[in-house]
């Protein structure tokens, strides 16, 4: 669905998403509403889905840690 959405490669939404849920701890339940919030920075803001999963990629587990969650992040990365 992510690469559909965000017209990238499937291999690579798969690797950011997976990412995405680890770090944050998303629920199954919580992963379309995710991609959702993904989508909608992405049409809001001058930045892309891929962009936006791949910064997430790199500080969700830090980010978690000190206990920024997935929204204040992505709304620190748009």
């Amino acid at each position: 669905m992510m690469s559909k959405l965000a017209n990238m490669d499937t291999a690579q939404a798969t690797e950011y998403l997976t990412s995405m849920i680890n770090g944050f701890k998303i629920s199954v339940e919580d992963v379309v509403p995710t991609i959702d919030k993904l989508v909608a920075l992405d049409n809001a803001f001058a930045t892309s889905v891929s962009e936006i999963a791949a910064a997430m990629q790199r500080t969700s587990n830090v980010a978690q840690q000190e206990g920024v969650t997935f929204d204040q992040l992505a709304g620190y990365i748009k």
